[in-house]
């Protein structure tokens, strides 16, 4: 079993995000976005949850505009273009499934992992209510 701390793990940035997991269906992958800062419209190629852990955003897809609290968990489809605006800062987990998606430019073998967070060991008991992947 592996587990992180989704509040406590060290990324960078959403030019630097921090990839969890890449296994052999999905890759996780959590961002963090500073205040003030947006995602210009793009798309992924794989299905996608988004997961707002901490913050608030607000999310563009499709004509329509989401506000986003923490705790709210938005589904993406294959190439469904949007756009991710903070204004006070947000942490969000990526989950995309599966990866990489047939039309994906990556390989398996050439997607970068040099990023890859290494799980928690034992998360303390206070710990055990945080998201944590098991």
């Amino acid at each position: 079993m592996k587990r992180w701390s989704l509040l406590d793990i060290d990324a960078r940035g959403a030019r630097d995000p921090r990839v969890l997991e890449t296994g052999e269906h999905s890759r996780v992958v959590v961002v963090d976005l500073q205040p003030g800062q947006r995602l210009d419209e793009h798309a992924v190629r794989e299905p996608s949850l988004i997961l707002v852990v901490r913050g608030e955003t607000e999310i563009a897809a499709n004509g329509e505009a989401a506000r986003c609290p923490a705790g709210t968990l938005l589904s993406l489809a294959p190439h469904e273009r949007h756009a991710v605006t903070t204004a006070a800062g947000a942490r969000l987990l990526l989950v995309l499934s599966p990866w990489p998606a047939p039309d994906h430019r990556l390989t398996r073998a050439s997607a970068p992992d040099a990023l890859v967070e290494e799980p928690l060991g034992d998360l303390p008991a206070e710990a055990d209510g945080r998201a944590a992947r098991g």
